[in-house]
């Protein structure tokens, strides 16, 4: 995936650490890839991409006032919503605690 995403897509990666990668566009939109997830999740036919934003709380707002769900996470290691597109992927947003 980090080949295909850096090399192919041509996205900079920005941080790496065991089992993440975090790469961005052109535009500064950043993307983390994760290794290392159970089989039956790679078993779905959706892909899930997840997104770093800096104010969880107002990006989660303004997705609910467009008709989508999401709610917040507080984990140990930073907020976290996740919701679907269209096609049913999963769509992670993620502020970081560091």
């Amino acid at each position: 995936m980090r080949a295909f995403y850096a090399d192919v897509l041509g996205l900079a990666v920005v941080r790496e650490a065991p089992a993440v990668v975090t790469l961005a566009g052109a535009t500064g939109a950043e993307i983390v890839l994760h290794e290392g997830r159970p089989a039956a999740a790679c078993a779905e036919t959706h892909a899930f991409v997840q997104f770093l934003v800096g104010d969880i709380d107002a990006s989660v707002r303004e997705l609910n006032a467009r008709g989508v769900a999401a709610a917040v996470e507080d984990r140990p290691y930073g907020r976290y919503a996740r919701l679907r597109d269209p096609e049913g992927n999963v769509v992670g947003l993620e502020q970081s605690r560091a």
